[in-house]
């Protein structure tokens, strides 16, 4: 979180903003579970920690290698959606609808989702400036 805010510290995130994100990683709805420990005891966190000024205009978000995060929480909103009111309306975020399956190796999205016959969910940004 503090990477993706400040990067190096003063205003060297201003100054290269995101363009592309992605997660791989560890998510329950509404949030990101960093090292695969999630909850009371582990480093979750969500859109909601990242600086709307970090990700540049038509920036790309990618979080569909995580379990549903396009599935809401019980008091927050999915992961794709907190991104989507992070962006801008030229910017994409894909996330997922179901528990993701990671055998190894390279894999593609949908190989990702093939296994729980679930689907890429894609929205654009809905911040405006």
């Amino acid at each position: 979180v503090d990477y993706v805010n400040n990067k190096n510290g003063g205003k060297s995130r201003e100054n290269d903003k995101i363009t592309s994100f992605y997660y791989v990683g560890h998510a329950t709805p509404g949030d990101m579970d960093a090292g695969y420990t999630g909850g009371i005891f582990g480093q979750d966190f969500e859109p909601d920690d990242l600086d709307d000024n970090a990700f540049s205009k038509g920036s790309w978000i990618n979080v569909t290698a995580a379990c549903r995060t396009a599935v809401g929480g019980v008091i927050e909103d999915s992961v794709v959606d907190q991104f989507a009111e992070k962006v801008d309306p030229t910017s994409t975020v894909n996330g997922s609808d179901v528990r993701t399956y990671f055998p190894g190796g390279a894999r593609t999205d949908t190989e990702l989702l093939k296994k729980n016959n679930g689907n890429q969910i894609t929205k654009k940004g809905e911040k405006n400036d």
